[in-house]
């Protein structure tokens, strides 16, 4: 070709370079891939044939791979006339069929974790452990492994998603035994010696419960609070290669350093700055708005998407308690070895990648039935999900399960399409950092034909009964013609109370210890699945109080008030009876009530007039909320509403200020709940939030037109102080 590099370039950032037949990012990827096929069977330099290309590179590799998924995949410039199954067709006749494809996806699925020695390396990729080629491998893999296998599945073609799980399988079951080969060929005598299972530290433990991490603060702005911390190391190459958590070996460094820098030099790199997010965020995370992504960044997404194994024990080992009587303190300690990498990918997503929408699912996959303790979970340390359920059903096992989360209200939450630079880029991966603000909506079990069953009626009951007992509004969630959430609600509870009687104890201590199938496989009698059973058994275990908003609790039905409390009397029913029986058996405390105070902010034709004056951002305050703790007047936490015609993206918002709290009182861990009858019945839960006397917490919440022409508004606050320090 006569073409320049910078016309290489003008093609892959084109727009209007759509049309598949004359693309010639499609047709040099097309090559490529024909070609690399050739390389993999001859054992041959790949690094080298790409680089002998006139103007090419891989960072025009990167640019054309890019350009297609972005144009022909996702979507991204908004072509009225997309196909998306035109990219399917075209690869289809383009490209030459070949022997190689096992070959190459089991080398994609192997680990690269364990890939450190130069021995290792060779074995791999062909004969080659120089970090060019190996990277190249990586690069190439990847895109073949989309182009011949990518094609996207409908959720419901379940004779598709049961081939391509087949073939996940054959290759995830190829790749696993050469993982295990390496794994204890690098176990030294030694360890051999101590422990013959241990296969070295190349393992993964045995997990029973799906951990949500405790929080990590690395900025200056947070100095002084208990939850600040300093990383151990001074760089990030020390840290990766002397971390006690997972360390990876100099030529892995030089790998992942390598891939980064040819991502920062793509397009994708070089447009990409940092966004403005709103209030002190950018200033206390030490962002500017407009800053380009650093190459350390993106080592921070490339080091948690590719190395499976380290990112299992980066999680388990670094993010969260390993039991859960271990002091904080401990936990913080073994954070601080991999501090660097925690604040890094904490950026990046939060300030590089997109925002939630009310529409969008994720879908994260389990290989066994793990318990976890909350459906509104406050997620502190980093997670892949996807956003196609058939995806993830894919690489799902038998005896595994799919969360659905979604986000709460108008709360959004950034992540990163990590989809782009992923080993596997049809899983549609997305990464988060963080999440304080999404809900599991939805379970599906699968079953040993491959199938998947929805359990949204349970796990929606799920939903209403934690907000019911945490002290949030719930009417929402409510099915009041059906009430098929409360039914549902009602089953579990029955599960559990016959439990008792037959002197079987709570559901989630009876799994199935066979491996060969699902650690809570089955149905109890009444049809509920045993693992939802297990979940709301396990939740129970792990709650010791009861909230209750008096208004809300009064819109339940009678039959599911008699399980639980009459609040004439205040006395217990069956349901809570059991339960306050089980936690003085396993944590020897009494089951506590406490109700919540609602308070009542109207706005009349004044305040209406006033709130229509406001500018963007500009906020007006209401009437102060005061929870007294004695009756004396100085023993109070007080609290001042503000409401906001424009704060987020068209979006009204709503804040709380802490105003004064007593003396003896240093912080205070809060949450707050808000509901708007007037704007198409609103309701918005808040994340817990630690408030120092002055800080403010506050959301976008619905759309101003909405209640633009009312003549009053009316809304009803909570605030709960779950802890006082």
């Amino acid at each position: 070709s006569s073409k320049s590099a910078s016309d290489l370039l003008e093609e892959s950032i084109d727009p209007n370079n759509n049309k598949l037949n004359n693309d010639p990012c499609v047709q040099r990827l097309t090559f490529l891939v024909n070609q690399y096929n050739t390389i993999q069977a001859q054992k041959k330099s790949p690094y080298q044939f790409i680089t002998s290309l006139k103007s090419y590179s891989l960072v025009q590799l990167l640019n054309d791979w890019i350009h297609v998924k972005s144009v022909y995949v996702d979507n991204k410039y908004g072509n009225m006339a997309f196909n998306p199954l035109a990219l399917w067709d075209y690869l289809n006749m383009a490209l030459k069929e070949t022997e190689e494809s096992e070959d190459i996806y089991t080398r994609n699925v192997r680990d690269k974790s364990v890939l450190g020695g130069d021995g290792e390396r060779k074995d791999v990729f062909n004969g080659f452990s120089d970090t060019p080629n190996v990277v190249t491998f990586q690069i190439m893999d990847a895109i073949h492994c989309y182009m011949y296998h990518g094609e996207p599945v409908g959720d419901n073609d379940q004779k598709l998603i049961k081939q391509k799980r087949e073939w996940e399988v054959k290759c995830g079951v190829g790749a696993e035994l050469k993982n295990v080969g390496t794994m204890l060929s690098n176990a030294n005598d030694e360890d051999d010696n101590k422990d013959p299972n241990k296969g070295y530290k190349l393992m993964r433990e045995k997990k029973d419960l799906l951990l949500f991490g405790d929080p990590f603060f690395y900025w200056e702005f947070y100095e002084g609070d208990p939850l600040y911390c300093k990383a151990r190391y001074q760089t990030l190459k020390q840290e990766i290669i002397n971390n006690k958590i997972f360390n990876l070996t100099a030529a892995q460094f030089d790998d992942l350093l390598f891939q980064s820098k040819l991502w920062q030099k793509s397009v994708m790199g070089q447009f990409c700055t940092a966004f403005n997010r709103g209030g002190q965020s950018n200033e206390q995370y030490g962002i500017e708005p407009g800053l380009p992504l650093t190459i350390s960044h993106i080592m921070s997404i490339l080091l948690f998407c590719n190395y499976d194994l380290l990112r299992f024990k980066y999680l388990n080992q670094g993010c969260n308690k390993l039991n859960t009587n271990e002091d904080y303190q401990q936990t913080k300690a073994r954070n601080q070895e991999i501090g660097i990498w925690y604040r890094l990918i904490r950026e990046v997503v939060m300030f590089y990648g997109e925002t939630t929408t009310n529409q969008q699912s994720f879908y994260m996959s389990m290989d066994m039935h793990l318990l976890f303790n909350s459906f509104a979970p406050q997620i502190n340390c980093p997670f892949i999900v996807s956003t196609s359920l058939s995806a993830t059903n894919i690489i799902t096992a038998d005896t595994g399960a799919i969360i659905e989360y979604r986000q709460h209200s108008s709360l959004e939450n950034p992540y990163l399409d990590i989809s782009y630079c992923s080993p596997f880029p049809m899983r549609d991966l997305k990464l988060f950092s963080y999440a304080t603000t999404l809900e599991i909506r939805d379970i599906y079990l699968k079953n040993k034909f491959g199938s998947v069953q929805s359990q949204r009626n349970y796990v929606q009951a799920m939903l209403v009964w934690e907000r019911m007992i945490n002290g949030q509004y719930y009417h929402n969630l409510l099915d009041f013609a059906g009430q098929s959430y409360q039914r549902s609600l009602m089953k579990m509870m029955d599960n559990e109370l016959t439990n008792d009687k037959n002197k079987r104890g709570p559901t989630y201590v009876m799994p199935n210890y066979n491996k060969s199938i699902a650690k809570f496989d089955g149905e109890e009698e009444n049809g509920v699945a045993k693992y939802i059973q297990a979940l709301f058994s396990y939740i129970i275990r792990n709650s010791k109080e009861m909230w209750i908003i008096k208004s809300e609790y009064e819109k339940l039905s009678n039959e599911l008030r008699n399980y639980l409390l009459t609040l004439h009397d205040n006395m217990f029913k069956p349901f809570t009876i059991l339960w306050n029986k089980r936690l003085r058996k396993t944590l020897k405390q009494d089951l506590v009530f406490k109700f919540t105070s609602e308070f009542e902010w109207k706005l009349d034709d004044n305040d209406m007039e006033e709130w229509k004056n406001l500018k963007d951002g500009e906020m007006m305050e209401g009437p102060e909320l005061s929870l007294q703790q004695s009756e004396q007047d100085y023993d109070a936490f007080v609290f001042m509403p503000m409401l906001a015609k424009s704060y987020a993206k068209n979006r009204g918002g709503f804040a709380v200020t802490l105003k004064k709290m007593p003396q003896k009182a240093k912080r205070v861990l809060i949450e707050w709940d808000l509901h708007c009858q007037d704007a198409n019945d609103f309701v918005m839960c808040s994340p817990s939030k630690v408030m120092y006397s002055g800080d403010t917490d506050g959301y976008g919440t619905f759309n101003s037109s909405l209640v633009a022409n009312k003549p009053s508004l009316t809304f009803k606050i909570c605030v709960k102080l779950k802890e006082i320090m």
